[in-house]
């Protein structure tokens, strides 16, 4: 093979490697493309507003974790005293007959007091189907969607959005890889 075929065969190898980096080039810019409607669509599906009963459902729930540790703080105060079963009749009718508070733990759940005390978790224990009535309530005066994407769907649709961009960041660095292995990054 003379000089001159060498170097033909040289630039049709460097042609070959720059379509070939191209086509790399274009396929990282369509995932780049494709990356990009998947966040904006994201973004939009995290920050459309609820309907009023999907935003009372975190109501809800929330009401109910803040509720949660009362039951807990009773069964403290019945490990470390006894409650209620320490309480003997003849004390309970003592109290009542002599018009005494009773040394009930209603409102933190944990200690023999006269109520001056309120432990938050006592009162959404107590009063939680009131709140969360009486907090609807108060939202009614907001504008709020008559329909939307309910709550799970939302939730699908992000974990679907999310293993897809999870592909598509894959796909794309293993195209920018290759690409820097040609050396044509330009």
């Amino acid at each position: 093979m003379n000089k001159k075929d060498k170097n033909m065969e040289v630039k049709d190898l460097l042609s070959q490697l720059r379509s070939a980096a191209e086509i790399i080039k274009k396929q990282i810019y369509e995932a780049d493309q494709k990356i990009e409607v998947l966040l904006n669509e994201r973004e939009n599906l995290c920050e459309a507003r609820l309907t009023k009963e999907d935003f009372m459902a975190y109501v809800r729930k929330d009401i109910k974790r803040r509720a949660s540790e009362y039951p807990i703080r009773m069964k403290n105060i019945a490990k470390n005293t006894g409650f209620p079963f320490n309480m003997s009749f003849s004390q309970l009718e003592r109290n009542d007959k002599s018009s005494n508070f009773q040394h009930f733990p209603y409102l933190d759940g944990e200690s023999f007091h006269d109520g001056s005390v309120l432990h938050p978790s006592a009162l959404y224990w107590i009063f939680g189907d009131q709140i969360e009535k009486r907090f609807s309530d108060a939202l009614d005066q907001f504008d709020w969607p008559e329909t939307g994407l309910s709550i799970e769907s939302r939730r699908k649709r992000l974990h679907e959005i999310d293993l897809e961009l999870e592909k598509l960041n894959e796909k794309r660095d293993n195209l920018a890889n290759d690409l820097m292995s040609t050396g044509m990054t330009q």
